[in-house]
Protein backbone atom coordinates (compact mmCIF):
# COMPACT_ATOMS: atom_id res chain seq x y z
CA UNK A 1 0.00 0.00 0.00
CA UNK A 2 1.29 3.48 -0.99
CA UNK A 3 1.64 6.22 1.59
CA UNK A 4 0.57 9.82 0.71
CA UNK A 5 1.33 11.49 4.04
CA UNK A 6 4.53 13.24 2.80
CA UNK A 7 2.61 14.83 -0.10
CA UNK A 8 -0.03 16.17 2.28
CA UNK A 9 2.68 17.68 4.49
CA UNK A 10 4.31 19.40 1.50
CA UNK A 11 1.00 20.83 0.26
CA UNK A 12 0.11 22.08 3.75
CA UNK A 13 3.51 23.73 4.02
CA UNK A 14 3.10 25.50 0.64
CA UNK A 15 -0.39 26.74 1.54
CA UNK A 16 0.91 28.07 4.86
CA UNK A 17 3.75 29.91 3.10
CA UNK A 18 1.35 31.48 0.58
CA UNK A 19 -1.01 32.76 3.29
CA UNK A 20 1.94 33.95 5.34
CA UNK A 21 3.14 35.99 2.36
CA UNK A 22 -0.33 37.45 1.88
CA UNK A 23 -0.68 38.38 5.52
CA UNK A 24 2.66 40.24 5.40
CA UNK A 25 1.48 42.52 2.58
CA UNK A 26 -0.34 45.42 4.23
CA UNK A 27 -1.53 48.60 2.48
CA UNK A 28 -0.01 51.78 3.90
CA UNK A 29 -2.17 54.70 4.95
CA UNK A 30 -2.41 57.60 2.47
CA UNK A 31 -2.81 61.30 3.27
CA UNK A 32 -5.82 62.88 1.55
CA UNK A 33 -6.92 66.46 2.16
CA UNK A 34 -9.13 69.28 0.89
CA UNK A 35 -8.97 72.06 -0.24
CA UNK A 36 -5.63 72.09 -2.13
CA UNK A 37 -4.97 75.73 -1.14
CA UNK A 38 -6.37 78.50 1.08
CA UNK A 39 -6.82 82.21 0.42
CA UNK A 40 -7.71 84.96 2.92
CA UNK A 41 -8.41 88.68 2.41
CA UNK A 42 -8.56 91.39 5.08
CA UNK A 43 -8.30 95.16 5.47
CA UNK A 44 -5.31 96.55 7.35
CA UNK A 45 -6.40 97.64 10.83
CA UNK A 46 -9.74 95.84 10.44
CA UNK A 47 -11.11 92.50 11.63
CA UNK A 48 -9.41 89.18 11.05
CA UNK A 49 -10.86 87.23 8.09
CA UNK A 50 -13.30 84.40 8.67
CA UNK A 51 -11.81 81.06 9.69
CA UNK A 52 -11.49 78.23 7.19
CA UNK A 53 -10.97 74.48 7.56
CA UNK A 54 -8.77 71.76 6.07
CA UNK A 55 -10.29 68.27 5.90
CA UNK A 56 -7.83 65.38 6.38
CA UNK A 57 -8.63 61.69 5.90
CA UNK A 58 -7.00 58.34 5.17
CA UNK A 59 -7.61 57.02 1.66
CA UNK A 60 -5.28 54.03 2.13
CA UNK A 61 -5.06 51.09 4.49
CA UNK A 62 -4.66 50.90 8.24
CA UNK A 63 -4.82 53.97 10.45
CA UNK A 64 -3.39 57.37 9.56
CA UNK A 65 -1.75 59.28 12.44
CA UNK A 66 -1.12 62.84 11.26
CA UNK A 67 0.12 66.20 12.49
CA UNK A 68 0.02 69.68 10.95
CA UNK A 69 2.41 72.64 11.18
CA UNK A 70 2.92 76.01 9.49
CA UNK A 71 5.75 78.46 8.84
CA UNK A 72 4.01 81.79 9.58
CA UNK A 73 3.52 83.64 12.87
CA UNK A 74 0.16 85.02 11.65
CA UNK A 75 -1.33 81.58 10.99
CA UNK A 76 -2.99 79.36 13.63
CA UNK A 77 -4.00 75.67 13.33
CA UNK A 78 -6.27 73.68 15.66
CA UNK A 79 -6.04 70.80 16.36
CA UNK A 80 -2.45 70.08 15.32
CA UNK A 81 -2.70 66.28 15.27
CA UNK A 82 -5.16 63.43 14.93
CA UNK A 83 -5.83 60.04 13.35
CA UNK A 84 -8.14 58.58 10.72
CA UNK A 85 -9.13 55.19 9.39
CA UNK A 86 -11.27 56.74 6.69
CA UNK A 87 -13.31 59.47 8.38
CA UNK A 88 -12.52 63.16 7.85
CA UNK A 89 -10.88 65.28 10.56
CA UNK A 90 -11.16 69.07 10.29
CA UNK A 91 -8.28 71.42 11.13
CA UNK A 92 -9.46 74.98 11.81
CA UNK A 93 -7.24 77.60 10.13
CA UNK A 94 -7.37 81.16 11.48
CA UNK A 95 -5.40 84.30 10.70
CA UNK A 96 -4.21 87.21 12.89
CA UNK A 97 -3.50 90.36 10.85
CA UNK A 98 -2.74 92.70 13.78
CA UNK A 99 1.01 92.93 13.05
CA UNK A 100 0.85 92.76 9.25
CA UNK A 101 1.35 95.49 6.67
CA UNK A 102 -0.68 95.84 3.49
CA UNK A 103 0.38 93.39 0.79
CA UNK A 104 0.32 89.68 -0.02
CA UNK A 105 1.69 87.23 2.55
CA UNK A 106 2.37 83.57 1.72
CA UNK A 107 2.65 80.62 4.11
CA UNK A 108 2.74 76.84 3.93
CA UNK A 109 0.80 74.25 5.94
CA UNK A 110 2.53 70.85 6.13
CA UNK A 111 0.64 67.61 6.83
CA UNK A 112 3.00 64.96 8.23
CA UNK A 113 2.33 61.26 8.70
CA UNK A 114 5.56 59.18 8.84
CA UNK A 115 3.75 55.91 8.11
CA UNK A 116 1.89 57.27 5.06
CA UNK A 117 2.88 56.34 1.53
CA UNK A 118 2.76 60.00 0.42
CA UNK A 119 4.26 61.74 3.47
CA UNK A 120 4.45 64.75 3.71
CA UNK A 121 1.85 66.94 1.92
CA UNK A 122 1.81 70.76 1.71
CA UNK A 123 -1.00 73.31 1.32
CA UNK A 124 -0.14 76.90 0.23
CA UNK A 125 -1.91 79.72 2.09
CA UNK A 126 -2.19 83.25 0.66
CA UNK A 127 -3.25 86.24 2.77
CA UNK A 128 -3.95 89.56 1.04
CA UNK A 129 -4.06 92.58 3.35
CA UNK A 130 -5.47 95.64 1.58
CA UNK A 131 -4.93 99.25 2.62
CA UNK A 132 -7.88 100.90 4.38
CA UNK A 133 -9.96 103.27 2.21
CA UNK A 134 -9.05 106.95 2.27
CA UNK A 135 -11.51 108.77 4.58
CA UNK A 136 -13.85 111.23 2.89
CA UNK A 137 -13.16 114.79 4.09
CA UNK A 138 -15.95 116.48 6.03
CA UNK A 139 -17.97 118.95 3.95
CA UNK A 140 -17.33 122.64 4.45
CA UNK A 141 -20.12 124.28 6.50
CA UNK A 142 -22.45 126.42 4.39
CA UNK A 143 -22.83 129.98 5.60
CA UNK A 144 -26.39 131.18 6.22
CA UNK A 145 -25.44 134.77 5.40
CA UNK A 146 -26.49 136.23 2.08
CA UNK A 147 -23.39 136.53 -0.12
CA UNK A 148 -22.51 140.07 -1.21
CA UNK A 149 -20.63 139.05 -4.34
CA UNK A 150 -21.06 136.54 -7.17
CA UNK A 151 -21.51 132.90 -6.18
CA UNK A 152 -18.22 131.06 -6.73
CA UNK A 153 -18.29 128.04 -9.01
CA UNK A 154 -17.62 124.90 -6.96
CA UNK A 155 -14.51 122.91 -7.88
CA UNK A 156 -15.12 119.17 -8.10
CA UNK A 157 -12.31 117.05 -6.67
CA UNK A 158 -11.99 113.67 -8.40
CA UNK A 159 -12.09 110.67 -6.05
CA UNK A 160 -8.63 109.31 -5.14
CA UNK A 161 -7.41 106.29 -7.05
CA UNK A 162 -6.84 103.41 -4.59
CA UNK A 163 -3.28 102.10 -4.46
CA UNK A 164 -3.10 98.35 -5.16
CA UNK A 165 -1.50 96.29 -2.37
CA UNK A 166 2.10 95.27 -3.03
CA UNK A 167 3.15 91.61 -3.21
CA UNK A 168 6.00 90.39 -0.98
CA UNK A 169 7.94 87.54 -2.64
CA UNK A 170 10.72 87.18 -0.07
CA UNK A 171 9.19 84.06 1.50
CA UNK A 172 8.35 82.39 -1.82
CA UNK A 173 11.56 82.66 -3.86
CA UNK A 174 14.95 81.00 -3.37
CA UNK A 175 18.46 82.37 -3.76
CA UNK A 176 18.47 81.58 -7.48
CA UNK A 177 15.26 83.51 -8.10
CA UNK A 178 13.07 80.41 -8.52
CA UNK A 179 9.45 80.90 -7.38
CA UNK A 180 8.51 78.09 -4.98
CA UNK A 181 4.70 78.23 -5.04
CA UNK A 182 2.27 79.39 -7.75
CA UNK A 183 1.26 83.05 -7.29
CA UNK A 184 -2.17 84.47 -8.19
CA UNK A 185 -1.88 88.26 -7.67
CA UNK A 186 -5.15 90.21 -8.07
CA UNK A 187 -5.39 94.04 -7.90
CA UNK A 188 -8.33 96.43 -7.75
CA UNK A 189 -11.06 93.76 -7.67
CA UNK A 190 -9.83 92.04 -10.80
CA UNK A 191 -8.68 95.00 -12.92
CA UNK A 192 -5.31 93.25 -13.15
CA UNK A 193 -4.47 89.60 -12.51
CA UNK A 194 -0.94 88.17 -12.54
CA UNK A 195 -0.27 84.40 -12.58
CA UNK A 196 3.30 83.28 -11.85
CA UNK A 197 3.84 79.52 -11.97
CA UNK A 198 6.06 77.63 -9.54
CA UNK A 199 9.50 77.13 -11.05
CA UNK A 200 9.47 80.53 -12.77
CA UNK A 201 12.79 82.39 -12.50
CA UNK A 202 12.05 85.98 -11.40
CA UNK A 203 15.07 88.30 -11.37
CA UNK A 204 15.90 91.98 -11.00
CA UNK A 205 19.40 92.89 -12.11
CA UNK A 206 20.50 89.27 -11.74
CA UNK A 207 19.18 88.99 -8.17
CA UNK A 208 15.98 87.29 -6.92
CA UNK A 209 12.92 89.54 -7.25
CA UNK A 210 11.71 90.48 -3.76
CA UNK A 211 8.42 92.33 -4.34
CA UNK A 212 5.89 93.50 -6.93
CA UNK A 213 3.98 96.78 -6.97
CA UNK A 214 1.45 98.20 -9.42
CA UNK A 215 0.42 101.79 -10.15
CA UNK A 216 -2.87 102.48 -11.92
CA UNK A 217 -2.22 105.27 -14.45
CA UNK A 218 -5.45 106.85 -15.72
CA UNK A 219 -3.94 109.85 -17.46
CA UNK A 220 -0.66 111.25 -18.69
CA UNK A 221 0.61 107.98 -20.16
CA UNK A 222 2.36 108.00 -23.58
CA UNK A 223 -0.22 108.40 -26.37
CA UNK A 224 -0.76 105.61 -28.89
CA UNK A 225 -0.22 106.22 -32.61
CA UNK A 226 -2.90 107.95 -34.67
CA UNK A 227 -6.06 105.87 -34.96
CA UNK A 228 -5.12 103.55 -32.05
CA UNK A 229 -6.65 103.73 -28.58
CA UNK A 230 -5.75 102.91 -24.98
CA UNK A 231 -8.94 101.51 -23.41
CA UNK A 232 -9.31 102.86 -19.88
CA UNK A 233 -6.30 103.08 -17.58
CA UNK A 234 -2.77 101.72 -17.95
CA UNK A 235 -0.99 99.66 -15.27
CA UNK A 236 2.66 100.21 -14.40
CA UNK A 237 4.02 96.95 -12.99
CA UNK A 238 7.20 97.49 -10.98
CA UNK A 239 10.06 97.24 -10.44
CA UNK A 240 10.75 98.11 -14.07
CA UNK A 241 13.35 95.76 -15.49
CA UNK A 242 12.16 92.67 -13.58
CA UNK A 243 12.33 89.61 -15.85
CA UNK A 244 10.53 86.28 -15.88
CA UNK A 245 11.51 82.98 -17.50
CA UNK A 246 9.35 81.41 -18.75
CA UNK A 247 6.94 84.32 -19.40
CA UNK A 248 4.04 84.84 -16.98
CA UNK A 249 0.34 85.46 -17.66
CA UNK A 250 -1.07 88.99 -17.32
CA UNK A 251 -4.83 89.60 -17.53
CA UNK A 252 -6.30 93.11 -17.72
CA UNK A 253 -9.99 94.00 -17.55
CA UNK A 254 -11.56 96.60 -19.84
CA UNK A 255 -14.81 98.58 -19.72
CA UNK A 256 -16.85 97.88 -22.88
CA UNK A 257 -18.52 101.26 -22.42
CA UNK A 258 -15.17 102.93 -23.17
CA UNK A 259 -14.72 101.29 -26.58
CA UNK A 260 -14.67 103.90 -29.36
CA UNK A 261 -17.26 103.55 -32.11
CA UNK A 262 -16.25 100.98 -34.68
CA UNK A 263 -13.77 99.13 -32.42
CA UNK A 264 -14.29 95.35 -32.38
CA UNK A 265 -13.76 94.08 -28.81
CA UNK A 266 -12.52 90.72 -30.08
CA UNK A 267 -9.59 92.53 -31.77
CA UNK A 268 -8.33 94.11 -28.54
CA UNK A 269 -4.91 93.17 -27.17
CA UNK A 270 -2.52 93.92 -24.34
CA UNK A 271 0.30 96.28 -25.31
CA UNK A 272 3.35 97.48 -23.39
CA UNK A 273 5.23 100.74 -23.73
CA UNK A 274 8.81 100.25 -24.92
CA UNK A 275 10.78 103.21 -23.53
CA UNK A 276 13.90 102.85 -25.74
CA UNK A 277 11.82 103.09 -28.93
CA UNK A 278 9.03 105.29 -27.47
CA UNK A 279 6.44 102.95 -28.98
CA UNK A 280 3.54 100.81 -27.82
CA UNK A 281 4.25 97.14 -28.64
CA UNK A 282 1.24 94.87 -29.13
CA UNK A 283 1.42 91.37 -27.58
CA UNK A 284 -0.27 88.23 -28.85
CA UNK A 285 -3.39 88.21 -26.70
CA UNK A 286 -6.55 86.25 -25.93
CA UNK A 287 -9.73 88.29 -25.45
CA UNK A 288 -12.76 87.16 -23.43
CA UNK A 289 -15.63 89.36 -24.64
CA UNK A 290 -17.97 87.91 -22.00
CA UNK A 291 -15.81 88.75 -18.97
CA UNK A 292 -14.26 91.77 -20.76
CA UNK A 293 -10.64 90.72 -20.27
CA UNK A 294 -7.49 90.42 -22.36
CA UNK A 295 -4.66 88.02 -21.47
CA UNK A 296 -1.07 87.89 -22.74
CA UNK A 297 2.28 86.42 -21.71
CA UNK A 298 4.88 88.93 -20.51
CA UNK A 299 8.57 88.42 -19.81
CA UNK A 300 9.39 91.73 -18.13
CA UNK A 301 7.77 94.59 -16.20
CA UNK A 302 6.84 97.96 -17.66
CA UNK A 303 3.65 99.92 -18.45
CA UNK A 304 0.79 97.73 -19.79
CA UNK A 305 -2.68 98.60 -21.14
CA UNK A 306 -5.59 97.18 -23.13
CA UNK A 307 -5.00 98.45 -26.66
CA UNK A 308 -7.12 98.89 -29.79
CA UNK A 309 -4.93 99.06 -32.88
CA UNK A 310 -5.56 101.58 -35.61
CA UNK A 311 -7.72 100.19 -38.44
CA UNK A 312 -5.85 99.02 -41.49
CA UNK A 313 -5.72 101.58 -44.26
CA UNK A 314 -8.05 100.87 -47.17
CA UNK A 315 -5.94 100.51 -50.34
CA UNK A 316 -6.61 103.13 -52.99
CA UNK A 317 -8.13 101.51 -56.10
Amino acid sequence: MKKFIPCIVVISLLVSLVFAGISCTKAKPTISYSPPSLSFTATQGGDNPAIQAIGIWNSGGGALSWSVSDDATWLNLSPTNGSSTGGTSNVIVSVNISALTAGSHIAMVTISAPAAANNPQTIPVTLTVVSPPTPTPAPTPISTQTPTGPTPTPILTPPPIPTPASLDLSGNINGSGVVQQTIHYVILNGQGVLDIGSGTIALLGGNPLQSITVDEVCGGFPPPPAGAHIIGCAYDYKPNGATFSPPINLTLQYDPGLLPAGVDASKLAIAYYDTPTSKWVVLLSTVNTVNHTATAQVSHYTLFAVYAAAPAATPTP
